[in-house]
């Protein structure tokens, strides 16, 4: 009677291990959100919420702020040209 015990106490814990590791939330690559700004966006209000606290946070944030440094960069050298 233990050892059936124990048995199905292992594989309800095994059963248990294998499910949360098959819904872990896909990390997505710096590049990826750096092409999908949008996306970006949404995943950073998202992790503003609380409601995504995983490596996607930390991508989505660098991929915008790589935008918005561009974005500076090209401002710069576009007020660099004008004044030459």
């Amino acid at each position: 009677m233990n050892k059936s015990r124990n048995a199905i106490i292992a594989s309800s814990i095994i059963f248990t291990s294998l499910m949360l590791v098959g819904c872990k939330e896909k990390i997505y690559s710096v590049e990826y959100y750096s092409n999908n700004i949008s996306e970006a966006t949404k995943t950073l209000e998202d992790c503003k919420k609380g409601t995504i606290t995983d490596q996607n946070c930390d991508n989505a944030r660098a991929a915008l702020q790589q935008k918005q440094d561009s974005e500076y960069k090209k401002k710069v050298s576009e007020m660099r040209r004008r004044l030459d």
